[in-house]
């Protein structure tokens, strides 16, 4: 009996003592929790001021050096260089694919293919990164694995043809049916009605394929969940859907 008494005594004192810890763990817990929301929160702000940051700069450096010159060859580049990839990674597509003929380049997202008669001897064949203005012969690069850009491009056998559309008119023909932002921001997407058939867009990518087009161009049309493909003598662009658009 006096065995028992102590042992309940003993292990009563021992579970005190195991909740007031657990007390002060849990408050530790709470304090810790409180630090952490608050530095997940600045990390989030600091994140996205720096995302902003970038992109302010980026548009910047876009600005300076889109500038269109007497240069027939660095006026193609420009706006094949719409079309590559601007950020650090996916190192080959930033770079602008020169064939003897041909300006090619894509981000994955969208691809432009433009007929380019002006190509320098010395360029031809070779990958220049799509920031480079002048001088392009001291920016080469031959060794880029740049993909092969007619194995993506669809058929159009099956494709809807919409004849000589124009830029200036395309929203008013095509009526956008709704604008939708994705991802905090980062994607705005228009949905555009096609005989019935709602295709949404990257918008940005959509205003520089009409910008790069000019003139008037064939529109080909395969479905909601495919590739559109923008078409004149000189110029190709492809554009892929945004597939949660709904």
């Amino acid at each position: 009996m006096l065995f028992l008494d102590s042992e309940l005594n003993r292990l009563t004192h021992e579970l005190t003592g195991l909740w007031r810890q657990y007390e002060e763990l849990e408050g530790e817990i709470e304090d810790l929790q409180g630090d952490l929301e608050t530095a997940e929160r600045r990390a989030n702000s600091v994140e996205s001021q720096i995302k902003s940051i970038k992109e302010k700069l980026l548009a910047e450096k876009l600005s300076a050096i889109n500038k269109f010159t007497d240069d027939p060859f660095t006026n193609d580049f420009i706006r094949a260089s719409y079309f590559a990839h601007k950020g650090e990674e996916r190192h080959k597509f930033q770079y602008i694919n020169i064939t003897d003929t041909e300006l090619q380049a894509t981000d994955t997202h969208r691809l432009i293919i433009i007929k380019c008669p002006h190509i320098p001897d010395e360029l031809k064949n070779t990958q220049i990164k799509w920031d480079v203005r002048e001088n392009f012969k001291d920016h080469i690069k031959t060794d880029v694995d740049f993909p092969d850009a007619y194995s993506v491009l669809p058929s159009k056998e099956w494709a809807k043809l919409f004849p000589q559309v124009k830029p200036e008119n395309f929203y008013s023909i095509f009526n956008p049916k709704a604008l939708k932002d994705y991802n905090a921001g980062e994607v705005v997407c228009v949905k555009i009605a096609f005989n019935g058939i709602d295709i949404g867009i990257n918008k940005e990518y959509l205003d520089t394929a009409l910008m790069v087009m000019g003139g008037e161009f064939d529109l080909y049309v395969r479905g909601k969940l495919e590739a559109l493909t923008l078409e004149n003598k000189d110029t190709t662009v492809l554009l892929l859907p945004i597939r949660q658009a709904e």
